[in-house]
């Protein structure tokens, strides 16, 4: 006999759905790209993961009518998943752009600057490995959450260098 989602199941359904075609790119992205090196762990637990997310949507969606099942699937179709702002982020971010010591510029433009700064400050670093946790370019760019060009362990490398 068929059946009906709760609106709220019906949204869980879809987010479920959006993760698991998240971690499907994720995971084909992983082993396509060689300079990702992700250990076998790593790759086992998110393929897990992208089993289990689909086990739980397919749970949700057992049985349900032809109908919301296409209403469904037109709604991931149509949406997509994202990071927003809180509110009091919002705000802090509007306070901070009227600061005069503080000057808004747009992700891309940053990453641009930053990556014209590493090629041609870490390119060719001739630090000891051990002066390389005290480097302050490495420092200021962890500071403001600037994402590592190589990851993983990184003992004796510093995760910005090229």
């Amino acid at each position: 006999m068929p059946k009906f989602l709760s609106r709220q199941d019906q949204k869980i359904a879809e987010i479920l759905t959006h993760f698991k075609a998240f971690y499907e790119s994720k995971i084909d992205d992983y082993e396509e790209n060689e300079k990702i090196d992700k250990s076998t762990k790593f790759m086992r637990t998110i393929k897990m993961a992208r089993t289990y997310t689909g086990k739980v949507v397919d749970m949700l969606q057992d049985r349900i009518t032809k109908d919301q099942q296409n209403n469904i699937d037109e709604m991931v179709s149509q949406t997509k998943l994202s990071l927003d702002y809180t509110d009091q982020a919002r705000k802090k971010k509007k306070k901070m752009r009227k600061t005069d010591d503080i000057t808004a510029i747009e992700t891309d433009d940053l990453y641009d600057i930053i990556n014209f700064t590493l090629y041609s400050n870490c390119r060719g670093c001739d630090l000891e490995p051990e002066d390389k946790h005290n480097c302050d370019l490495k420092e200021l760019l962890m500071k403001y959450d600037i994402p590592v060009v190589q990851s993983g362990e990184m003992e004796e490398r510093c995760p910005f260098e090229q």
